[in-house]
């Protein structure tokens, strides 16, 4: 029986052994991760820092495209409004020419 207690210490010895190894290698693996995780989190940091002064001017260029869009949209409305007194003006135009040829056409007829 001395021999089955002295094996059963020994076993509960290592199995505690074991147990403070895997608590240390767990300790250690946890450490590391907090020290990724620092280091993780200064660097979002800083881009976040570096990431505003882009954003801001991404949001001016974007401002000043909208606008420049507004005011393109604002020409091109009032180009459309004029284009059909153009289209008058260049038909009247051509029915005129046209008329002036038929008259001169009349007139060489007379002649």
């Amino acid at each position: 029986e001395k021999g089955n207690g002295a094996e059963m210490k020994n076993q509960l010895e290592l199995q505690q052994k074991e147990s403070e190894l895997w608590g240390t290698q767990r300790e250690v693996e946890l450490v590391n991760q907090l020290g990724r995780a620092k280091k993780d989190a200064a660097q979002f940091k800083q881009d976040a820092e570096d990431g505003l002064p882009l954003m801001r001017e991404l949001d001016r260029n974007l401002r000043s495209a909208r606008t420049e869009r507004d005011n393109i949209k604002s020409q091109l409305s009032a180009l459309r409004a004029q284009m059909p007194q153009e289209q008058d003006e260049t038909e009247h135009s051509a029915v005129v020419k046209e008329l002036q040829v038929a008259l001169k056409s009349i007139q060489n007829e007379h002649d």
